[in-house]
């Protein structure tokens, strides 16, 4: 531990030139301003064993539509009934919804004009399918609920199978929301069983920065675990500063969820990571190994990393092993222009 050498005389009885040399020197031994921190906020990392999610957030294990519902199951067929019609009338709702969209959105485009036709099409008739079926439901009709793995719910009416899902995969918690909703102004919904869960709560990272001018006389981004953004003049700081900001909050994500994966056993091939887009989802899913066991995260800046992966491991693998490791951005101009179109 270093100690510091405090100094006993109270200012105000140095002498004038012995005060301007303290001040001096304490600005000499401090030439740069404190790191200022950054707070972002994310969800929580999944991690996906190939073919088959092995731990998930419990956004998609146990949403609050999915414990609202396995609680209804438990009580009188009447209740069950009740949930049952106001989730095929919401469902039915959301679908007639995306149908006029649609059709609006037709009107409007010419390239994609008889795409939007047949989608609003296809929505208007499923959601007349499923205004019927809740119209057939009645207090002798033999409904079901059945919940697969990872909060994928479906509702049986006499042995019809019908997925509780939006039309559109992104408003999938905004549907679930009108369901909950509906249910819980006719019956009792409690904190304790609508709460979300620890493990949903989102998942905090720290950027610490500050802007450093280097010998050369470039203008330098830190960070405080070694990601060094240089730039040759300070045009448009806010900008470049607040896509820095994310480009670090992504690495730190990264570097974060896959000491996670490695502390539950999971192999990392550090010759093969590599970004994919997640199917149906605005997430990446970062594959570690040849297993195509993969991590799941909400990244805002970093699709870039496919493009020069070894320059960046060397870092993510000291972030690992908490050793510092000092990581330069030359071009981070040039990625800012990228990142900002």
């Amino acid at each position: 531990m270093t100690m510091k050498r405090i100094c006993l005389c109270p200012l105000h009885r140095l002498p004038v030139a012995a005060l301007s040399l303290t001040i001096l020197l304490a600005s000499a031994a401090n030439p740069a301003r404190a790191y200022e921190p950054y707070l972002f906020k994310t969800g929580q990392p999944q991690i996906i064993v190939y073919p088959n999610v092995f731990l998930t957030p419990a956004r998609l294990q146990n949403t609050r539509l999915f414990r609202l519902a396995r609680y209804i199951q438990q009580q009188d067929h009447e209740q069950l009934l009740h949930f049952v019609k106001i989730s095929l009338d919401e469902m039915a709702a959301v679908y007639y919804e995306e149908a006029l969209q649609a059709r609006e959105k037709s009107l409007q485009s010419g390239k994609d004009r008889d795409k939007l036709i047949r989608w609003s099409r296809n929505s208007l008739a499923f959601a007349n399918r499923l205004q019927d079926l809740g119209n057939r439901v009645h207090p002798g009709s033999e409904v079901e609920l059945y919940f697969e793995s990872f909060g994928v719910l479906y509702i049986l009416v006499e042995g019809k199978p019908v997925l509780v899902s939006s039309p559109v995969i992104n408003r999938q918690q905004a549907l679930e929301q009108r369901i909950i909703n509906r249910v819980c102004r006719d019956m009792t919904c409690t904190d304790q069983l609508l709460r979300q869960p620890d493990t949903e709560l989102p998942r905090n990272i720290w950027v610490h920065a500050r802007w450093e001018i280097s010998d050369n006389g470039r203008h330098v981004l830190k960070t405080k675990k070694g990601l060094n953004f240089i730039f040759p003049d300070l045009q448009d700081k806010k900008r470049r500063q607040r896509v820095c900001l994310n480009i670090a909050r992504d690495l730190n994500l990264v570097a974060d969820a896959l000491r996670d994966a490695r502390e539950k056993g999971l192999f990392i091939d550090w010759g093969y990571l590599y970004l994919d887009v997640a199917a149906g989802s605005d997430k990446y899913d970062l594959v570690i190994n040849q297993f195509k066991d993969a991590l799941r995260l909400s990244l805002a800046a970093i699709p870039w990393l496919n493009d020069y992966p070894q320059v960046v491991i060397p870092w993510l693998q000291a972030r690992m092993e908490f050793r510092d490791y000092q990581f330069d951005f030359y071009n981070a101009r040039e990625l800012v222009m990228a990142l900002s179109q």
